[in-house]
């Protein structure tokens, strides 16, 4: 919801001097705008403010008559470099030394309606006047977003607002705020412009009636009532954020964490919650994958040794399980032959035999040992006979027996000249 705190500083006047230790027995009066919320008014001192600033945008605004309003045409498309310029430009409107003031720019220039030059609007206040309200902001422990002229807020242009004591104008090049008894000689120059002024009177004493016969009377001028206090009707005719914010160069506005915590804060806890989640799932699968990893190689080496019985060390099982099979493979006993080149000089005789079942298939040193199981003794010699013709290997029958039903026979093939 958008809530925004505006703060009404009193007039210089009310102060004897710029001392800071003042600035929370000051008697203020705020106003608290609220989206789809009537307008609240309060007046009291700065403690009970600093209780309610954080939950609003903060707004402090100055009277009119402690600021000056300027435009200034200033050449460049550098801020820094026009803001350095500003007081050199417009030092000619001061009777005061420049360097004891403080300046405000607008963050873009405004075109006029020929478009053929363009200005700044530029805000002057008093140097140690800024600075009492600075620290004064400090030291109350108020966040200040801005710090404006009242006259600012006035978004529409052409803008006469009145009450009992003081008088608030806004228009394109003219803004000013100055007491009541001083209008009659300043409205006379803003009514020879023949503008249509939109007047403002913000209470019903018929003494102020009285006093600004002069303007109601005149026909560029149309009469409007606001029965509320100036700052309320202030308020309500303003429309957004004022274009020149005094919190400039070294007023700039410091980012306040505590306030962006509310939002980056529970984003920073829930992630940090999801990384200790993910870490915890992570070590979980490492150590998962470590004794599954451990359990493999157990078996690895419990299979080497099994296979190669006489194996003394084993730095790497499964290289070198490797190792022996490639050798294995490459191996030939004294004949030249490899196992790989036997098997497949033998596999289309044992094929086509019928009724062959091999029980047990050895190679080493290039002979074949084989178990077999054949239909009959005949089948057997008939075996032997085409693997001795076909290939030239040595074979030779190591035992034979028969039952009713089959013969087994153990058969060792050696390699032969080829």
């Amino acid at each position: 919801m958008n809530s925004t705190l505006y703060v009404f500083l009193p007039s210089t006047k009310e102060l004897t001097d710029y001392d800071v230790s003042l600035f929370p027995s000051l008697n203020v009066k705020w106003v608290i705008r609220e989206t789809g919320r009537e307008t609240q008014f309060s007046q009291g001192g700065f403690s009970d403010i600093a209780k309610i600033s954080h939950e609003h945008t903060v707004l402090i605004i100055i009277p009119g008559q402690d600021c000056l309003y300027l435009t200034a045409s200033i050449p460049g498309k550098n801020q820094q470099q026009i803001q350095q310029a500003v007081p050199y430009v417009l030092e000619d409107s001061f009777i005061d030394d420049v360097d004891n003031l403080h300046f405000a720019l607008s963050d873009k220039a405004v075109t006029n309606e020929a478009g053929t030059e363009k200005k700044y609007q530029v805000l002057a206040i008093n140097k140690a006047y800024m600075d009492f309200i600075s620290r004064g902001l400090l030291q109350s422990g108020i966040q200040a977003d801005a710090v404006t002229a009242d006259f600012m807020l006035l978004s529409q242009e052409n803008t006469l607002l009145i009450d009992n004591h003081r008088a608030i104008y806004g228009a394109n090049e003219t803004k000013f705020s100055i007491e009541l008894s001083s209008l009659k000689q300043t409205a006379h120059q803003l009514l020879n412009q023949n503008e249509q002024i939109q007047m403002i009177i913000a209470s019903e004493s018929s003494d102020v009636d009285e006093e600004l016969s002069f303007l109601t009377d005149n026909p560029n001028i149309e009469n409007n009532q606001c029965n509320n206090v100036i700052e309320v009707c202030l308020v309500e005719k303003t429309t957004n954020m004022p274009s020149i914010n005094l919190l400039q160069n070294k007023y700039k506005k410091k980012r306040n964490w505590s306030k962006t915590s509310n939002t980056w804060l529970p984003v920073a806890i829930l992630f940090l919650v999801w990384l200790s989640i993910q870490s915890i799932l992570f070590f979980v699968d490492y150590i998962k994958v470590k004794n599954e990893s451990a359990r493999l190689n157990n078996q690895i080496n419990q299979i080497y040794k099994k296979t190669f019985p006489d194996a003394r060390r084993i730095v790497n099982a499964k290289a070198q399980m490797q190792q022996k099979l490639e050798s294995l493979k490459k191996r030939k006993g004294k004949n030249e032959h490899g196992f790989t080149e036997m098997l497949a000089g033998s596999a289309n005789i044992l094929s086509k035999t019928p009724g062959l079942l091999i029980k047990t298939l050895r190679y080493y040193d290039g002979s074949i040992s084989l178990d077999l199981q054949l239909s009959t003794l005949q089948d057997l010699d008939k075996l032997k006979t085409q693997l001795t013709a076909q290939n030239k290997y040595s074979v030779e029958i190591k035992n034979a027996s028969s039952d009713k039903n089959f013969v087994n026979a153990q058969l060792q093939i050696v390699g032969g000249d080829l």
